[in-house]
């Protein structure tokens, strides 16, 4: 394992970088001479053991090839993962369908290795602040498939939409469900009629469909705090 030290303004972000040595290590190193404290393991097998052995970092990053045994194993991770953002980090671009399976193993960031380490160190920051971080490529696609969904306030009800805004704020089911006053089962209830009706297929993916529409609910919808 290697751990390098950087600093953010406000707090050191702790974060683990999961892939290949020999892929990761340059990476690694890039991001702690920039902002952050970064350690590095090799599979992710590795990270959840990790979480054990040295506390929970503030983000994930993992670099992986779009491959079908690498999203099950993400999936894996993001179940262990417990409400820690994960950032997939491609090797290479994948395809459409490819790409929506990663969304839907809920990770918060979707990033190409290639970009470099400012584009990932800036989708750092954005998981931390709660916001999705997706490539460019990935967001413009997924916005013109919601070109022909109607308006946020003739597609939710009040409830729906409360759940929609915890979910984007990076609660998890059962915080969803503690904070409503309402079962885990009633939330998934919610969140299915909820992607169905904006048309998305994940977490990540409803936190940019809400921010594309955002101007649209202002005064339809109280804000959930």
């Amino acid at each position: 394992m290697t751990t390098v030290t950087m600093i953010d303004r406000h707090r050191a972000a702790e974060l683990l970088v999961v892939g290949p040595r020999l892929v990761c290590s340059g990476l690694a190193a890039e991001l702690g001479d920039s902002m952050h404290s970064v350690r590095h393991v090799v599979d992710l097998s590795e990270a959840a053991r990790s979480f054990v052995d040295h506390g929970r970092p503030d983000v994930v990053l993992v670099v992986i090839a779009p491959q079908s045994d690498s999203i099950a194993a993400l999936a894996r991770l993001l179940d262990s993962a417990a409400g820690v953002p994960v950032i997939a980090v491609l090797v290479e671009p994948a395809t459409r369908p490819v790409t929506l399976a990663i969304l839907e193993t809920g990770v918060a960031g979707f990033q190409m290795l290639g970009e470099g380490p400012e584009a990932i160190a800036a989708a750092v920051t954005a998981v931390r602040r709660g916001q999705a971080a997706l490539h460019p490529s990935v967001t413009r696609w997924l916005l013109d498939s919601w070109n022909g969904h109607s308006p946020l306030h003739s597609t939710l009800t009040a409830r729906e939409f409360e759940v929609l805004q915890l979910v984007v704020k990076g609660l998890q089911n059962k915080q969803i469900a503690h904070r409503l006053t309402i079962t885990e089962r009633t939330v998934k209830c919610h969140l299915s009629r909820v992607y169905q009706s904006i048309g998305v297929r994940s977490r990540t993916e409803a936190a940019l469909w809400l921010a594309h529409h955002d101007g649209l609910h202002a005064s339809t919808y109280p804000s959930a705090s």
